[in-house]
């Protein structure tokens, strides 16, 4: 389900449901602002808005059992049934019972005898574990993270391995399990419509995910039957060059949207292509690393490993490098793009 962001509103691709941007932090009941809100908020801003557009992770779920893998996947088998191990099933599980529950019987065996422990460790047994509901849960867990805080010095060794998940458990598990990441209030709410499915007027809140880990490029908005578009100017900077473009295509067929045939992908990527069909929207596509800025393919590799997209990186003149070639085509290509815009506007007062 796609969400789109612009500066004057926001909303569902699909059903439509659109709401004025500055209320994305209001409640919403059946589709009008609560009078009740929870406290005075001020309208979204830009810098809230990057917040919420780039929570790449916001599926709570999938990153608990990334972080529960990758600590079983570090951990020796001394380590099996260390109470930091232990913390983490409990913690990272908390909400699949059998699971957990396993874990908080280990970790009452293994502080029994310490009465300095948390007391609700030795209060909670099974019964009232598989009673308790996960807000609950949570908090027993927090409370159980504190605790050992306060023992790691004397009671229990931390170091090497277990020392790094202390610290995620520490550290990072507080903020999953008090998740906020991509959080906004749900417009959808209770909102009465045929054309509304019951699960996502179900909640009160939302998690919004970027959606550049699906299509990292607008197409979406871009395809939405209702702005007409009859030209797409498509700037791909992904390793695959045509990756995005792929994707759009095969977004598009699954909505039943127009877009043009694009053929085979080429193995030496130019500066510039025109996918045109009649009826559909003209898309015109410039790759990043090409054969007119690059000149052949063993350097448009070279340049591809040197910007990976998954990295991190605050080099002034790389920055400087990557805007430099995004301008160079550009430049390149100027008589041809204003080409196309001329004749999606011939298109377009044909229409009229």
């Amino acid at each position: 389900m796609c969400f789109e962001f612009s500066p004057n509103e926001v909303g569902f691709l699909d059903p439509g449901a659109y709401i004025q941007t500055p209320h994305l932090k209001m409640d919403f009941e059946g589709g009008r602002v609560s009078p009740k809100q929870p406290f005075k908020r001020q309208p979204i801003n830009l810098a809230q808005l990057q917040g919420i557009c780039s929570s790449f992770l916001a599926d709570l779920v999938e990153v608990l059992d990334y972080l529960w893998h990758w600590i079983h996947s570090i951990r020796s088998d001394e380590d099996k049934h260390h109470p930091v191990f232990l913390l983490a099933d409990l913690v990272l599980n908390h909400a699949n019972t059998e699971r957990s529950l396993s874990a908080l019987e280990k970790l009452r065996s293994v502080f029994e005898d310490h009465g300095q422990f948390s007391q609700s460790l030795k209060e909670v047994n099974s019964e009232k574990w598989r009673d308790m509901a996960r807000e609950g849960r949570t908090s027993f867990c927090h409370e159980l993270v504190s605790s050992v805080g306060d023992l790691t010095s004397d009671l229990i060794q931390v170091d090497g391995t277990v020392d790094d998940v202390w610290w995620v458990i520490k550290h990072i598990t507080p903020l999953l399990t008090c998740w906020t990441f991509g959080t906004v209030a749900n417009f959808l709410y209770h909102f009465q419509d045929p054309a509304i499915p019951t699960e996502m007027s179900a909640k009160k809140q939302m998690h919004l995910i970027d959606g550049g880990l699906y299509l990292n490029s607008p197409y979406p908005s871009a395809l939405r039957q209702a702005r007409k578009i009859d030209l797409i100017i498509s700037f791909d900077f992904g390793e695959d060059p045509f990756e995005a473009l792929w994707k759009a295509r095969d977004y598009a067929a699954s909505n039943h949207l127009p877009f043009p045939e694009l053929g085979s992908q080429p193995t030496r990527p130019k500066s510039f292509y025109v996918f045109e069909e009649e009826g559909k929207p003209t898309v015109i596509h410039i790759p990043l690393f090409n054969m007119d800025n690059c000149k052949d393919p063993e350097e448009i590799k070279r340049m591809t490993d040197e910007y990976k997209t998954f990295q991190v990186f605050r080099c002034e003149e790389k920055i400087d490098h990557l805007a430099y070639l995004a301008a160079k085509n550009v430049e390149m290509n100027k008589d041809k793009i204003l080409q196309e815009i001329k004749k999606a506007a011939e298109r377009c007062r044909a229409k009229c």
